[in-house]
């Protein structure tokens, strides 16, 4: 399993939400990722890249979102490079109400807490015009 990677350079659209999903689930299944962690990352990666693909280009226009995935010393690592607004996802969005019943929760928080609660570690860093955001997950 070590030393496998995947590279996805994809375009800022919903529709490429698809791509990644095929993409993502074809190689964990060559690699043996187990049935759990492939649900969990493919959870992850659609929170993450359809908020970048959401909110990240607030001109529009049509711009490139890359995914690396690599598995080394039995970690799944992802990487999300984007060049939109500067956002840590890790920092920046509001925690999660997980006070008040249901019914009653304000909506926001709860993409990146499950992020954080599902993954072993998250990164997130500016650099240039570039945002780095990195989410690891410990597979055997």
């Amino acid at each position: 399993m070590d030393g496998q990677a995947l590279h996805l350079e994809i375009a800022n659209r919903r529709e490429e939400m698809d791509r990644i999903q095929t993409t993502f689930e074809a190689f964990a299944m060559q690699i043996g990722l187990p049935k759990k962690a492939i649900m969990q990352v493919m959870l992850v990666l659609e929170e993450l890249v359809l908020n970048t693909i959401l909110y990240g280009f607030p001109k529009g226009g049509d711009h490139q979102i890359t995914l690396d995935v690599a598995v080394q010393d039995k970690t799944l690592t992802m990487e999300i490079r984007d060049g939109g607004i500067a956002f840590d996802p890790f920092n920046d969005a509001p925690p999660p109400d997980l006070d008040n019943p249901t019914m009653q929760r304000r909506i926001g928080g709860w993409g990146v807490h499950i992020v954080k609660t599902t993954m072993d570690d998250v990164q997130y860093r500016r650099d240039g015009d570039i945002n780095y955001t990195k989410i690891m997950k410990v597979i055997g």
